[in-house]
């Protein structure tokens, strides 16, 4: 059960990392960055 929990709170981090990383991707990223980053959506 302990390893549950252990690997629920990594998973959560994890999660909370790349919302974070995508909420601030566009201020941290340069225009070229940017424009390919449209190209593959």
């Amino acid at each position: 059960m302990q390893e549950l929990t252990i690997y629920g709170l990594i998973w959560l981090a994890a999660m909370l990392l790349i919302a974070f990383w995508f909420a601030y991707s566009d201020d941290f990223s340069s225009p070229q960055e940017k424009s390919s980053f449209d190209l593959v959506k």
